[in-house]
């Protein structure tokens, strides 16, 4: 005689739900190759920042020292040109972040335009509500 088999039960404090046969499928299953793609696009672009950072403040920076060398001048081009390059690549930056999060923000769900419901004693048209 085999003994009856019997489902482990659910931990304390969890309730079991049963899964409906008219329950929606998942539409679209974890897909790790774009994932993956996806993820290594955004280090990419970081290093590219950080790289583009770093390299413009140093060539800045070593022309207004070969300037500086050139003219008698050391450090006053060098501190002019590092402090411009620096302002210029934080703006460049700056605005390229704008523009990816206006983008984002505009393909954004939250930015779908949606029908707006009339409250109690609001009128459909204007949305006030009638004297």
């Amino acid at each position: 005689m085999s003994a009856p088999t019997s489902r482990p039960s659910a931990p304390s404090g969890h309730r079991r739900t049963a899964q409906r046969s008219d329950a929606p499928a998942r539409t679209a299953a974890f897909d790790r190759a774009s994932y993956g793609t996806a993820l290594n696009r955004g280090y990419g672009e970081t290093m590219g920042r950080g790289i583009e950072l770093a390299l413009t403040l140093v060539i800045v920076g070593g022309f207004g020292w070969l300037l500086d060398r050139v003219f008698g001048t050391y450090p006053t081009l060098t501190i002019v040109l590092s402090l411009a390059g620096f302002a210029g690549i934080t703006a460049k930056l700056w605005l390229g972040y704008d523009l990816e999060m206006r983008k984002i923000d505009h393909e954004g769900v939250w930015s779908r335009p949606t029908a707006v419901e009339p409250l109690d004693g609001d009128t459909p048209e204007t949305g006030t509500a009638q004297p």
